[in-house]
């Protein structure tokens, strides 16, 4: 990068991504259009035995057409740094054209999947303000970590308003970014070199704490029944009830058992999958700015300028509960990256810690919050009063409906009454107890509030500046 007379940036001129983006962009396509693809060859079977060319012919263009449009997007895909903004324009028929101005970035992400690694290439997701989207608004595959660098060193400057020191940048740190060749980044070396002030590295014990007590596999249990139903339909009757006479007397059982298998297969899976997300997992805390790093096919890094904090979130499920651990989060302002396994404004920076720990874990990563103010409060006998009324009157009215329309049936109606009772005790009294014992408000200082609240089983705590609160509701009895 140059700079004339005039004191303006010469922009670096377009470039391509390197090579290996190819690999990325094929699993984009498969991703994408799995479904009609797989659907596509699935209903040309019909051809195979009566017009066989025809069911070739199918699957020829199915085929050309996962390895055309990669290689389309590849040799039309550029990025250029200007001077006030990165462009990125791709397409051949409709060509697209993304223009982010520096000091709309909010966020560079850094992904490294391991095929990347030996190039020393990674992929950047750009965040920014008022992206409507879900996920990054630009994605760069493929690209040197210098270039995270020089945005990192563009954005800066764009949000401090000065102009001339973009001129005055070094050179070889902007020519860096785009050699995709010995790469070795200055400004990298640079922020290695300074010690953080804090680090933090998670332990295999605590990871797999972690991944056991999540309950992401209720999300795939819950999938799978969606497809089960879909399914149904097109299974016959007939078919069922022939399989279930021949299973006999046994045939609840191994309908049990293979349910129960299932969701033990979906809950070892999901224990899998987090371990492997979590692999690893690296806290750092260095010039006001966090950093997570995890993954194990995949490495995710990922900063946080401590600026963007709008809240601390501290969640206990009922599993961490139990074991008295917990999970650190951060709500963040204008997150537009959207993570598989967490809420899109959630960015975790503990996984699993011991409760007795959480305070001395955020004087660390978190100091402005004073966790010291926090006072334990026993909730008044009214606010118990009214959270039991308002359930038991939901419980109260089921068993009228129950005792009514077994009315006919004594006997029947006393036992389905009973077992009625525990599960409406089970699913009803205990939500509204642990509510009523748990949230809880307190002031603690001009910049900072606390509040518990209890969802479910699930009891989470905020620590809220409330100058950066949206709107706040009251609700009283």
């Amino acid at each position: 990068m140059t700079s004339n007379s005039g004191g303006s940036v010469t922009p670096m001129p377009p470039r391509h991504l390197h090579i290996i983006a190819l690999v990325g962009f094929f699993i984009e396509t498969i991703r994408e259009w799995i479904i009609p693809i797989a659907g596509g060859i699935i209903g040309s079977l019909t051809f195979y035995k009566k017009q066989p060319w025809l069911f070739v012919a199918i699957v020829g263009v199915l085929v050309v057409f996962a390895i055309a449009q990669p290689l389309l997007k590849y040799f039309t895909f550029t990025y250029q740094l200007n001077e006030q903004e990165i462009d990125v324009k791709h397409g051949l028929i409709f060509r697209k054209q993304n223009h982010v101005p520096y000091d709309r970035i909010q966020n560079v992400a850094v992904k490294q999947w391991f095929f990347l690694k030996p190039f020393n290439l990674v992929t950047l997701e750009i965040e920014t303000a008022g992206h409507s989207g879900e996920g990054p608004e630009v994605t760069l595959i493929a690209v040197p970590l210098t270039l995270r660098d020089e945005l990192t060193e563009r954005r800066r400057l764009a949000n401090v308003g000065d102009e001339g020191a973009l001129a005055n940048m070094p050179s070889d740190v902007a020519n860096s970014a785009g050699d995709t060749e010995g790469i070795q980044s200055k400004t990298l070396d640079r922020s290695v070199e300074a010690s953080p002030d804090a680090i933090y590295k998670i332990t295999s014990k605590d990871l797999l704490k972690f991944a056991a007590t999540s309950p992401a596999f209720l999300t795939a249990l819950l999938a799978i029944s969606a497809v089960y139903g879909r399914l149904q339909r097109v299974i016959s009757e007939q078919l069922l009830n022939t399989a279930m006479k021949d299973l006999g007397q046994a045939g609840w059982i191994v309908i049990m058992a293979g349910l129960l298998i299932v969701v033990l297969v979906l809950y070892l899976g999901s224990i899998v999958v987090i371990f492997i997300q979590y692999y690893q997992f690296t806290l750092t805390l260095s010039n006001g700015q966090l950093t997570t790093e995890r993954g194990l096919f995949q490495r995710n890094t990922v900063t946080l300028a401590q600026t963007r904090i709008q809240a601390v979130r501290v969640s206990q499920p009922l599993l961490r509960s139990w074991l008295h651990m917990a999970t650190i989060k951060l709500v963040v302002i204008a997150s537009a990256k959207k993570e598989k396994d967490s809420d899109a404004d959630n960015f975790v920076i503990m996984p699993m810690i011991a409760q007795n720990q959480v305070d001395s874990f955020l004087k660390q990563f978190v100091s402005e919050v004073p966790v010291e103010n926090v006072q334990s409060v026993r909730q008044s006998g009214r606010t118990m009063f009214y959270q039991l009324r308002n359930f038991g009157l939901i419980a109260l009215g089921t068993l009228l409906v129950l005792a009514l329309g077994l009315s006919q049936w004594p006997r029947v109606a006393e036992i389905v009454s009973g077992l009625t009772i525990i599960l409406l005790i089970l699913v009803l009294i205990i939500p509204a107890y642990l509510p009523a014992r748990r949230t809880q408000v307190q002031v603690l200082n001009e910049d900072y509030a606390f509040a518990q609240t209890n969802f479910l089983f699930t009891r989470e705590q905020y620590y809220v500046p409330p100058k950066k609160c949206a709107i706040a509701n009251g609700q009283t009895e």
